[in-house]
């Protein structure tokens, strides 16, 4: 069971700048941002929404890169009880207009870099307003400057209720490969499992700074890059963009960066990279996290022989888990694992009657506890075949191995093929999750596994990662 220090996220941003206002936050570039600053600005914008007209339960959906307006519209939508949507910043218009219209957002806050794709959302979409977060030339009654608000507004503090730990904090969409995509509403209770486990597994403290250059609308950056560091009273250092990697690492050695989430292209790079003697003198990286895809035995083991005073540690979960599922823990890790079930998360093995399989046998994976999404929006169809007495289908599949009886059985073998949020998908006819697997030696490839419309597989909307390794490797 897990213990909730706060009810909401602005909880953690309040406490934050009452018992260490003078802490940064968020490092910028060569900007510092401390707690006490970040909560004026959460505070302004959050007015700001309330004298525009969202109430509690409303949507408002983020278009948003890497930056410290991401952080302050997450939090500032979110103290007044409405719900934040954050989209993938890689859709075209239509794929925007369709998830904007599906979630009914009301006001939208967006970066100017996308205003080829959205600019034109008022006039297709249920959204009212756009709040342009940078430089935009077209400001009218329906299109605001983030920056232009007024921050001189009387503080206005009488909400009406504050967020409490099952209200709705977030819809994510899935990737929606294979259909339409879905939205997973998850709670503050979902996030902050997750933030909570994840601070107890990787034994996080005040002192950890974590490095953000994946983008912050995927939920694994989202919930342990961003709001796990808020919960736990630790910082931030906001990367706008992966490219040119070479700031990445040179963030990572002045910031003094201890906690780094990357894809395994990224890690196999480095492995061939010849990094600067000062970088692998001097950094202060104490984990390195992966996910989405398997590293090879034998990356995992070069890297951790490369980085000797750091941990790569993987691990897997999914946006309807809020979405941090297992992991390896600095004290037990096991290659071509994704490690124990998180804190208060259980997990099981199971066939397509929905028994539960031996020991070593594959079956489809099914997660338990706080991270289960509370269902998908407008699809209590869909949310029906997907959680099952608390249980949530995961269409992934995977196997148990051995391990100690007093600990949770780990998952082993498990991978995802595809981008950060994009994977392989096919179901037969019968509705239950078929995969392709493939042996290899005592390796066994096994696919993520997920519904199409007519029950066919949809390889052709199989999306390309952009964090490829050859364009890392150029940096």
């Amino acid at each position: 069971m897990l213990d909730y220090k706060y009810q909401n996220f602005y909880e953690a941003i309040e406490a934050n700048a009452k018992n260490s206002p003078k802490k940064i936050a968020l490092f910028i570039d060569d900007r510092k941002v401390t707690y006490l600053k970040l909560k004026q600005n959460i505070d302004t914008f959050a007015r700001f929404l309330e004298f525009s007209g969202i109430k509690s339960g409303e949507r408002v959906a983020m278009i948003v890169g890497n930056s410290e307006e991401f952080i302050v519209s997450l939090f500032g939508i979110t103290k007044i009880g409405a719900i934040a949507v954050p989209l993938n910043t890689f859709l075209k218009k239509e794929e925007f207009a369709y998830i904007l219209n599906d979630c009914g957002a009301k006001m939208l806050i967006c970066s100017a870099a996308y205003a080829s794709e959205t600019k034109d959302l008022l006039t297709c979409t249920s959204v009212d307003k756009i709040v342009w977060t940078d430089k935009y030339e077209h400001l009218d009654e329906h299109n605001y400057s983030f920056t232009e608000i007024d921050i001189s507004q009387e503080t206005y503090e009488k909400l009406a209720k504050r967020p409490s730990l099952d209200d709705l904090a977030c819809i994510v969409y899935t990737s929606g490969t294979t259909g339409k995509p879905k939205g997973a509403m998850l709670s503050y209770r979902n996030f902050l499992s997750n933030a909570t486990a994840g601070a107890e597994s990787f034994q996080i403290t005040e002192k950890d700074r974590f490095i953000v250059f994946l983008p912050m609308f995927h939920s694994f950056t989202l919930s342990i890059m961003v709001l796990l560091p808020m919960v736990a009273s630790s910082s931030v250092v906001i990367v706008k963009s992966v490219f040119p990697f070479a700031n990445v690492l040179k963030q990572t050695l002045l910031k003094q960066v201890t906690i780094f989430l990357g894809v395994p292209t990224l890690y196999t790079a480095l492995l061939k990279a010849k990094i600067p003697w000062y970088f692998m003198w001097f950094n202060k990286v104490r984990i390195f996290i992966s996910g989405s895809a398997p590293l090879s035995e034998q990356a995992l083991l070069d890297f951790n022989a490369k980085f000797k005073n750091a941990k790569l540690l993987e691990g897997y979960g999914l946006s309807e888990c809020s979405p941090a599922v297992s992991v390896n823990r600095l004290d037990r890790q096991k290659p071509l694992s994704v490690g124990l079930p998180l804190p208060g998360y259980a997990v099981k093995i199971v066939n397509d009657e929905m028994m539960e399989v031996k020991t070593g046998e594959v079956g489809e994976i099914m997660i338990k506890g706080d991270c289960v999404m509370q269902g998908y929006l407008n699809r209590p169809d869909a949310t029906d075949e997907t959680i099952i007495n608390g249980w949530l289908l995961s269409g992934d599949l995977g196997k148990k191995d051995e391990g100690p009886r007093c600990l949770c059985s780990r998952l082993c073998q498990l991978f995802q093929r595809g981008s950060l949020a994009t994977h392989f998908a096919c179901r037969n006819n019968s509705g239950r999750t078929g995969a392709n697997q493939t042996n290899h030696g005592t390796l066994r490839f096994i696919e993520r596994v997920a519904g199409t419309a007519n029950g066919t597989c949809n390889r052709d909307a199989l999306v390309k990662s952009p964090y490829s390794e050859s364009k890392i490797h150029r940096w």
